[in-house]
This record gives structure tokens, sequence and C-alpha cells, in this order.
């Protein structure tokens, strides 16, 4: 805990690792706890856009600098745990599991971080516009890597919003189901 803003205490609540019971974004607010995901990332997409108003390549720095975390957050997570195959699922559903588990373990701050890089996606299209103002020709492709980085990474931590055909669908409904089934 540390203050902010004179005598005011304000807890960081950090997604991972996650306490049972996972807590929501709005159940951290109830607390009176900052969500650190989403915080990065309004700062940094607000700085870059205030950023880019005056020096484009800079802006792109600061937008890449959460993104770069992220990114190296995901990969601590993926090369901390290898999962066994589960008889009890489709071969589909294992390998969901074993690609996403981290959002199966930690379901809340998985929504939450792929809600930051999808915020972020959104600044680094109004960076770009802005360096397009500025002839900042190179913004226009370096927006389009970073929208694209910050996109797939937003999949990654979050793959139930971007589950596209029903295979998918109904694989992630009976992880979810095995999972329910397990806790009881």
């Amino acid at each position: 805990m540390f203050t902010l803003l004179g005598d005011r205490q304000i807890r960081i609540y950090h997604p991972s690792p996650c306490p049972l019971p996972c807590y929501s974004a709005a159940q951290a607010r109830e607390r009176g706890q900052l969500n650190l995901p989403i915080a990065l990332a309004a700062i940094f997409g607000l700085a870059a856009i205030v950023v880019a108003l005056f020096w484009p390549i800079w802006a792109w720095v600061l937008l890449s600098v959460p993104i770069v975390i992220f990114f190296l957050f995901l990969v601590s997570l993926k090369s901390t745990t290898s999962l066994r195959y589960i008889e009890e699922l489709s071969p589909k559903a294992n390998s969901m599991l074993r690609s996403y588990w981290h959002f199966y373990k930690h379901p809340f701050a998985g929504a939450e971080i792929s809600s930051s890089l999808s915020g972020l996606s959104l600044a680094a299209i109004v960076v770009a516009v802005i360096g397009l103002f500025h002839y900042f020709w190179w913004g226009l492709l370096i927006g389009i890597v970073v929208y694209a980085a910050s996109s797939i990474l937003a999949r990654q931590f979050n793959p139930s919003g971007f589950l596209v055909d029903d295979e998918e669908k109904y694989a992630h409904e009976e992880i979810i189901a095995f999972l329910r089934a397990s806790r009881e």
C-alpha cells in the first residue's frame, strides 16, 4: 500500500498471482483498490497521445513499453507450467487449455490485461493519425505493427472474447464445465 494524493491510501491490485477467490475489476474498485494493468495502459496510452502532438516517434516508444511488459509477462506465464493431457476433455479442449491455461487459472486478470491491450490498440490508432498530420509516414507502418502486436496479445490473455468458430466455443464451454466440476 502506498500514499497517493495526500493522506488517501490506495492499495495496488495486481492481477497475478490471483488469490482465491479471484476478484474482478468491479470488486477491486469496491475495495478501493487500483487496477494496475488498466492504470498502466491508461497512463502510457494518454501520455503517448499527448507526446504524439509534439514528437510522434517518442509516442511509439511510450506505447511500446506496456506492450513489451505484457508480452514478457505472458512469456513468463507460459514458460512456468506444462499441463498434462486430461482424459475427460476432448483433444480441442486439451489444446485450448494448454494454450490458455493462464486465462482459465486467473480469468479476471486475463480479461483486465486484454482490455488494457485493447485500449493500447486504440491509442495506437490515435497516435498514427496524429503522426500523419505531422507528416510522419513511418508512423502508419509502426501503428500497424503495434496494433497487430497488441491485438494478438489481447487474444492470448483472454481468448473467450475472440472465439470465432463453433468448435472453439464448444471447447471453451467444455473447459469451463470441467473446471467447475473439479472445484466441487
